[in-house]
């Protein structure tokens, strides 16, 4: 036979003891709060007036539509849209239908779960946990990727603002604020969400989640396959930092160019630059009016070693 689970002391409890139980519970309904003390009648009506003064006072966030938590926590799981993509291709999450103080998370794909990774704009079902450099939300499972997102193009004129779709399959033309598009450029490659609403006839509304780049760039095709499929951008600081930490290599068994006046080959929007040629006349009286062309490839394996 097992035992009940103490219960807690009837009647109201104080400020501290309401914050602690909420610290442990991660969020909770103000019913799950009066049926954990055993509150009733004026009881319930007094939990309320405290709930109330703590939150204006800063000390508790809503949570959902009817949730409460203390401020600057989340609850253990819940769902959330994909809000920010950092410098090194971080995607960051945001608790759906919370007050400011809800913290953004990061988020941390479950690489063993099959389909395409979440994109910026997705709603996500998450676990919330703290983390040694912040709040981190463990994906569970992505709810509706891709099904509100359009990538297109910014149009601009003084009576509005349009993304116009670079999928020409697509009719989702959408009409968003012109704060939002303050700063973007006509021809900017945008991706957007549409807005969920009533409206049945014209352009649908949406809102901007990110620039991508623009259309005239020469890496417009790239940036749009890059984008469509999620594909992280960046490098985290670790691999900053080890590719900073890098010796070169050594020139033994080599023979050493450096004095050839080489000249790149790749277009100056590439990534790397590791291709070149030189061309000199060939002096040898053999080869009359001939040419020797150096054609010079970068050793990039004596820098990306294994385990590296």
């Amino acid at each position: 036979m097992t035992k009940n689970p103490k219960r807690p002391p009837a009647g109201l409890p104080d400020e501290d003891t309401l914050i602690a139980f909420l610290r442990e519970a991660g969020s909770a309904e103000k019913t799950d709060i009066a049926r954990h003390f055993g509150l009733k009648g004026g009881e319930r009506r007094m939990l309320r007036e405290m709930i109330r003064e703590l939150e204006e006072a800063g000390k508790l966030g809503k949570r959902g539509r009817k949730g409460f938590s203390e401020v600057g926590a989340l609850p253990p799981v819940g769902v959330a849209d994909v809000v920010e993509r950092d410098m090194d291709g971080e995607l960051y999450v945001r608790l759906v239908e919370a007050s400011a103080d809800a913290p953004r998370a990061l988020l941390v794909p479950d690489n063993d779960k099959p389909g395409p990774a979440p994109g910026m704009g997705d709603r996500v079902l998450v676990k919330f946990a703290r983390g040694e450099d912040g709040w981190e939300a463990r994906l569970i499972k992505t709810l509706d990727a891709g099904a509100n997102k359009v990538l297109g193009v910014i149009r601009k004129s003084n009576k509005e603002v349009r993304v116009e779709p670079v999928d020409r399959k697509s009719k989702d033309v959408l009409i968003v604020p012109h704060a939002q598009a303050e700063g973007l450029r006509d021809g900017d490659l945008v991706l957007a969400a549409i807005e969920k609403g009533d409206q049945r006839y014209g352009p649908k509304r949406g809102k901007i989640l990110e620039k991508i780049g623009h259309e005239g760039d020469a890496r417009a095709a790239s940036l749009i396959a890059i984008a469509a499929h999620n594909v992280p951008m960046g490098f985290s600081e670790a691999v900053e930092k080890e590719a900073g930490d890098q010796e070169l290599p050594s020139l033994k068994g080599r023979e050493d160019l450096r004095d050839l006046p080489l000249i790149t080959i790749d277009p100056a929007d590439a990534r790397d630059h590791d291709d070149a040629v030189y061309a000199m006349r060939d002096e040898d009286p053999k080869n009359v009016d001939g040419w020797i062309v150096w054609v010079a490839i970068a050793d990039v394996a004596a820098y990306v070693r294994p385990n590296t």
